[in-house]
């Protein structure tokens, strides 16, 4: 870690990508998210 970034900037971007993540594959059963290969 940088002195410029606290661990809390780490933690805030990684519940950033899990809504990301969540928005991303909500709706989508696993076996239709599997077959689609979706790349982001």
């Amino acid at each position: 870690m940088t002195q410029d970034r606290d661990f809390r900037d780490y933690l805030q971007n990684i519940l950033d990508a899990l809504e990301k993540i969540e928005r991303f594959t909500s709706g989508i059963r696993l076996e239709e998210f599997s077959a689609a290969d979706r790349r982001l």
